[in-house]
């Protein structure tokens, strides 16, 4: 399945990084490693202030001894359907330069307004080497993913008009959903003795009905106010 990624306050890990006058609680994300066989590891804390600040703490590990590391927010590629990790823009904050301890491990963190990283504008953070600026070690993507949400069913259309069911006779594929348009003005209604799940109550005039058909077969259906007012759905695979 594709995925794609969101944006807005709903989707940018509850609004961490957009301005807010109440604090956040903290976000953990996993920062995951970009140069095969590093052992480098991590996490980012991401919370807001009650001034609207955002406040970024990285916790990493795995680093060496001695080395010298910093870390930058990235915007969004071009790309916007892709990982943030993988389609990294512009740099918009960098956090201050740190050394790795004697145990590899290294605490950076950044204070900035909000502003600074809503929207596309905080997509991901990166952590490198300073003798190695082009080559990240680490990244953590700063957006929430979704899954591409499925296609609305295909619907058809049937009138109920001078005591006919208009078309009589109805084609479709499994899956699709029938709406029965009410616009007579005698009281009317949708039942079929072959499917018990396609029953309507009364349907008065601008009254519809909806049902989706999820097996293939032939499929009559009558209106029990009036006779000989029926109708057939064909339903294929």
């Amino acid at each position: 399945m594709h995925r794609r990624w969101t944006w807005g306050p709903a989707a940018l890990l509850a609004g961490v990084l957009t301005a807010a006058a109440a604090p956040t609680p903290a976000i953990l994300l996993p920062f995951r490693a970009l140069t095969p066989g590093t052992h480098a590891s991590g996490q980012a804390q991401v919370r807001t202030t009650p001034t609207g600040l955002t406040v970024t703490v990285l916790a990493l590990d795995g680093l060496t001894p001695g080395q010298a590391y910093t870390a930058h927010y990235h915007a969004q590629g071009a790309d916007l359907a892709a990982d943030p990790c993988q389609a990294r823009g512009e740099v918009t904050l960098t956090f201050p330069r740190g050394r790795a301890g004697a145990a590899g491990r290294l605490t950076l963190q950044v204070t900035a307004p909000a502003s600074r990283l809503a929207g596309t504008k905080g997509a991901s953070i990166d952590v490198h080497a300073d003798s190695a600026p082009a080559t990240p070690l680490l990244c953590a993507a700063v957006r929430k993913p979704a899954t591409t949400p499925p296609a609305a069913a295909a619907a058809a259309l049937v009138r109920l008009s001078d005591n006919r069911f208009e078309p009589a006779t109805l084609r479709i594929r499994v899956g699709t959903t029938i709406v029965w348009q009410q616009e007579d003005t005698a009281l009317h209604n949708v039942i079929s003795a072959e499917l018990p799940t396609l029953r309507s109550s009364d349907l008065r005039r601008g009254d519809t009905y909806r049902h989706t058909f999820t097996q293939a077969g032939t499929f009559t259906y009558y209106c029990s106010y009036h006779a000989g007012m029926t109708g057939t759905v064909i339903v294929t695979d």
